[in-house]
Formats: C-alpha cells, sequence, structure tokens
C-alpha cells in the first residue's frame, strides 16, 4: 500500500473545515489572506483529481502560514495520497504539535503509520483520536478501515480491530473485502463460528476473492474439518495460483485429510513456476519434504530436506525432521547427528531428546537412549509417550522391575495409548502373571480391537487359565483379522482337543498346517525374487531367469514374480513369453484377493 484513495483523502480534508487558514480576525493580514486562498486551491484542485496542484497549493499555504495546524495536516494528507509516507508523517507532526487535538491530523497519522506498518504508533494514535470523538464514522471506507484494522490487529487490539470492520462492513454489507478481514479477526479472536459465517458471506458476495477462501479454509483447518478446508484452500489456489501460502496451506489440509499424493502433485506444480533461489520456493520444498515423510517416504523426503539444509543450516526443526527421515528409512547412525545439531541449538526440547533416544535404540544403544529419555521426562515429567520409550528402554535391558512402572505411568497420563496396556500384557504373560496379562491385553483391544496378532495372544492367554469359551472367542476375532496366520489354529485346535471335539480340532490343525506351508512357500518365493533381482543387476539374465521361475514354483500368485520374470525374458529376447508373463501379473493383480479357509464363521464384534 502507500497511496490513499481520492475517497478517503477527501473524507479526511472535510474532517475540520473551520481550521482552514484564518486567524478569525476581522482583519486578516495578506498572508493569512493569500494562506486562506491558496488552502481552497488546493481543496479544489484536490476535487478535480489534480494531486499535483493540490500539493503545490498546500506547499504555498504552509509557507504563507507556517503556524496554522490546518496546512500542515491538509499537506500531510496529499503527500500520503501519493505515496510520500516518510514526508507526509513529518507534515502532520507538525500539524499536531501546532494543535494537539486536530482530529484530521490524528486521522490522517495513524493511517500513515498504519500505511508503512507502524502498528504500535498507527494503534496509539487511532485510540488517542477516538478519545477525542468516539464515533467511528470517520474510518468507516474502506481505504482508511482496511489498513487500521490491521494495524489495531498486530499490535494486539484485536477487539478495536473488529469493532472498526464491524463497523465499515455495516455501513457497507456488500463490501466482500471488508467481510473478509472481518472474519479474518474473528478468527484471531477464536471466534471461529462467527469468522466462517462471515467468510462465507464475503465469498456469497464475491465467489472469486480468493484471500475470502483462503481464510474459510484455515479457519476449517483450525477447527479440525480437512476435507473442508481442502475444498476451500483448493478454490483459492485456483483463483490464485500465485500466491504461496494458499499452496501450502492447501498442502497441508490434503495431508491431514489423507491425500498425500495430491498434495505432493499441487508442491511440485506450484514449485514448477517458480525460480529454484526464491525464498517461497524454499518453504514449498520443506512443505514437500515434510508431505512425502507423512506418506511414509522417507526416502524422497531426505534430498529435499538436505536442500533447504542449505539454505537454513540452524533451524531446529528442520534438523529435527531431516534426522527423523534417517531414522524412518533405518538409518540411525545418519539420523543422530541431525538431532544432536538441533539440541546444541534447542536444547530444552524434550520432544527432541525423545527422538535422539528412540534414534539410539534403533542402533540398541540402550545407555544413551535411556539418558535421553530421562532428560527428556526432567524436562516434561507428565509425557506419556517418554515414559512409555524408557520402559520400553528398560524392557530391552531386562530390567523388568523399572520397566512395568513406566509402563503403568504411560498407560495412567494417556489412557487412550493402545501400546503401554499392551506391552505390559507381554510382560505379565512372560512372568506367568496372567491374570494381570488378561486384564492388560483386554484394555489394549479396546483401544485397538483390529490387533489381530493381540487377539491370539488374549485367546492363548484365556487358555492358559482354562477360559476355553472366552479363548475361543479371541481367537475367532484373530482369525478374522489375520486368516493367513498358522498360529490361532493351531491354539484352537488345542483347545477343541480338551474338549473332545476331535474332528473339529483335526480340521483345525489341517487348516494350520495348509497356511505353515503357504507362508514357507511365500518365504522361498521372495527369496528367489530377491536372488533373481540381484543377478538380474549383474547381467546374468539365464540364472536370474532360473530364481524367478523358482519363485513362481514356489508361489504360482505372486504377481511380481510374473513381473521380474517377464522383464528378465525380455532381456532374453524371449518376447512372446514375456508377454505372457506380463499377462499373468496383470490378472493376479485385478483379480479378487485369495482368503485362506475358515473353520467357522468369524465371531461377531
Amino acid at each position: 500500500m502507500g497511496i490513499v484513495s481520492a475517497t478517503a483523502l477527501g473524507l479526511l480534508l472535510l474532517q475540520a473545515p473551520a481550521q482552514t487558514p484564518n486567524p478569525g480576525s476581522a482583519t486578516p493580514s495578506v498572508p493569512i489572506r493569500q494562506a486562506t486562498d491558496a488552502f481552497k486551491a488546493g481543496s479544489d484542485a484536490y476535487a478535480k483529481g489534480d494531486l499535483r496542484a493540490a500539493r503545490l497549493h498546500f506547499e504555498q499555504a504552509v509557507r504563507l502560514a507556517p503556524g496554522v495546524s490546518a496546512a500542515h495536516s491538509a499537506l500531510g494528507s496529499v503527500l500520503l495520497a501519493t505515496g510520500e509516507n516518510a514526508a507526509a508523517i513529518r507534515e502532520l507532526d507538525r500539524a499536531l504539535h501546532l494543535s494537539p487535538d486536530n482530529q484530521t491530523a490524528l486521522l490522517s497519522l495513524s493511517l500513515a503509520f498504519a500505511v508503512t506498518r507502524q502498528d504500535r504508533l498507527a494503534a496509539g494514535t487511532l485510540h488517542h483520536l477516538l478519545t477525542l470523538t468516539p464515533s467511528l464514522d470517520a474510518v468507516t471506507p474502506r481505504d482508511i478501515a482496511l489498513p487500521l484494522a490491521t494495524s489495531l490487529d498486530a499490535a494486539g487490539d484485536l477487539p478495536g480491530a473488529e469493532a472498526l470492520l464491524a463497523h465499515a462492513t455495516a455501513a457497507a454489507p456488500n463490501d466482500a473485502t471488508l467481510l473478509d478481514a472481518l472474519g479474518t479477526v474473528q478468527a484471531h479472536q477464536k471466534n471461529f463460528s462467527l469468522a466462517e459465517e462471515t467468510l462465507t458471506r464475503a465469498l456469497q458476495v464475491d465467489s472469486t476473492l480468493a484471500s475470502a477462501a483462503f481464510h474459510l479454509g484455515s479457519v476449517q483447518l483450525e477447527t479440525h474439518r480437512p476435507a473442508q478446508a481442502a475444498a476451500a484452500l483448493g478454490r483459492a489456489c485456483a483463483l490464485d495460483p500465485t500466491r504461496t501460502a494458499y499452496t501450502l496451506q492447501f498442502a497441508r489440509a490434503l495431508v491431514e485429510s489423507h491425500r498425500e499424493p495430491e498434495a505432493i502433485t499441487a508442491l511440485e506444480n506450484s514449485l514448477a513456476t517458480l525460480s529454484p533461489s526464491a525464498s517461497s520456493a524454499v518453504d514449498l520444498r520443506y512443505r514437500l519434504a515434510l508431505t512425502y515423510q507423512a506418506a511414509e517416504d522417507p526416502a524422497h523426503a531426505l534430498p529435499l530436506f538436505a536442500e533447504v539444509l542449505r539454505l537454513r543450516p540452524n533451524d531446529p526443526e528442520l534438523l529435527i525432521n531431516t534426522g527423523l527421515a534417517h531414522v524412518q528409512t533405518g538409518d540411525a547412525v545418519g539420523g543422530i547427528p541431525f538431532y544432536l545439531r538441533a539440541l546444541k541449538l534447542s536444547p530444552a526440547d524434550p520432544t527432541l531428546h525423545e527422538n535422539l533416544g528412540v534414534a539410539y535404540l534403533q542402533q540398541s544403544n540402550l545407555d544413551q537412549a535411556l539418558a535421553q529419555f530421562r532428560a527428556g521426562l526432567a524436562l516434561d515429567p507428565d509425557s506419556p509417550q517418554l515414559h512409555y520409550d524408557l520402559a520400553l528402554a528398560l524392557k530391552l535391558k531386562d530390567d523388568l522391575v523399572a520397566a512395568i512402572p513406566e509402563f503403568n505411568r504411560a498407560a495412567a497420563l494417556d489412557p487412550s495409548l493402545p501400546d503401554p496396556p499392551y506391552t505390559l500384557g507381554i510382560l505379565y504373560m512372560q512372568q506367568s502373571r496372567l491374570p494381570e496379562a488378561a486384564a492388560s491385553f483386554e484394555r489394549a483391544l479396546t483401544l485397538r480391537p483390529d490387533n489381530g496378532e493381540g487377539w491370539a495372544t488374549l485367546g492363548s492367554v484365556y487358555r492358559q487359565l482354562n477360559e476355553p469359551e472366552k479363548a475361543i472367542t479371541a481367537l475367532e476375532r484373530a482369525i478374522a483379522l489375520t486368516p493367513e496366520q498358522p498360529s490361532p489354529h493351531i491354539t484352537m485346535a488345542a483347545i477343541l482337543a480338551a474338549q473332545g471335539k476331535k474332528e473339529e480340532a483335526a480340521a483345525e490343525r489341517r487348516i494350520a498346517a495348509g497356511l505353515t506351508r503357504v507362508a514357507i512357500n511365500r518365504q522361498k518365493a521372495n527369496f528367489g525374487l530377491d536372488s533373481g533381482s540381484v543377478l538380474l543387476k549383474r547381467g546374468q539374465v539365464k540364472e536370474a531367469i532360473l530364481q524367478f521361475e523358482s519363485a513362481i514354483s514356489a508361489d504360482p500368485g505372486s504377481a511380481p514374480a510374473h513381473t521380474a520374470l517377464a522383464a528378465a525374458l525380455e532381456q532374453a529376447g524371449r518376447k512372446a513369453e514375456a508377454a505372457e508373463e506380463r499377462r499373468k501379473a496383470a490378472s493376479l493383480t485385478s483379480g479378487p484377493p485369495a482368503t485362506a479357509p475358515q473353520s467357522s464363521p468369524p465371531a461377531t464384534p
């Protein structure tokens, strides 16, 4: 900004007509009469839109009557309108030095401070004006209301900004820009429902106002409605694809809606339009790296993090995320240096100590892991995740006496976490504390009912507690969730045999044997597929073909094995056979998934 519109300036100049240079004497001196004439000529020139002439006349009025506040105020207002902000502020200061209660000068000066983003000065000057005239009518026009409200908002006077904008929108109810600004201030005050209503109205007035769509989407994102937010933010990006902030927020909403591929596409498309060295391009690359990380693809995130780190080497959050990406790829050794660099910058960050401890844990460096978890707890003693991590490290050190209280502490601090009670169940089972194990598993499975392995383990515990009906129910849940696992069928067979149900027990054993063969064959197939891939990379095509054929022999339903064999046959020049293998792979990919045989229908959850 920096230019005040003609309408706004006109209102400023008309605030105090009685302040026209005139000492009030019956026979004014010649300079005063000339100053008055110059002031009137300046006003007439301004009314015709001739700001250059207005400025010359007001400068003449100031020279002729330097002690008259109104002349300085008028000149300052014109200078503000032409974007000469520093000169405008000087003139308006002189006007107020001569007449501290000059309301026209106060309003112009507050606007000048707002235009130059001296927000606290703008707010202070406006507050002084409102002590003289509490009416907001003078600040109703958009070109005055918007910059002043922005300064009030930035200076922390959110209620004042809202009141100013509400008054302006009442006078202009169909001004979408004012409605957008009002909704934004309401959102800053956490009045999200009212903000959403106001921003929706702004878009109803002007459906092409990109900023209103952006602010609406941001409110919806803040109130945990990412799907709605993504729709509004996508609209903002479509209306103004040049705004990086819109794309960044849109990508965030897509990620929170679990639509990471769309977020990646949006970010990459936006990046393609920018110079790689632009600061906004750096922000986009960072968000893209975070999006790959959220999509569980840390390998693609790492080079992007490295690019951003070259420009922001001392950003703790960036260092932490880079370290995390290394750990996610299994490279804890590579991640630890980034965590240590971040720790020097943010030594009091408990989450950073936790992440570093997890990296040490991945390296089986239990002593260092314990030290980091304890350092994190010293900073945040009520962190359930840190207590759980500490308990896990103690368990790995076989210090169960110390581990169990930490698991219990984690579960007490956050009863919604399923991992602490599940791990406690394992420990109690290992200690033959079966009733406590069963209770812990029951609590964990209430929180995560889709844990098939957990149901199988609980069924085994119930069997040992001689509660066969509970065991059967748990095992049926396990079989329904993990139909490829033989172990629940083996436990079920043992229970049925103990009940004298020999035929049912034999049927369960047959199912278990079949699943075991499938698992063994799948292992053989994976081995053949991996070996063949290595041989093919070495150029040993014939040997690779043999390995791929071995994989298919072990698991004829493996689409990756047929695809790999097709590639090897293609290299060997056996194009017809390669095409047939591709056809088989395609049919396996598109066909319905195989299901394991069941001894009985799964229990209804």
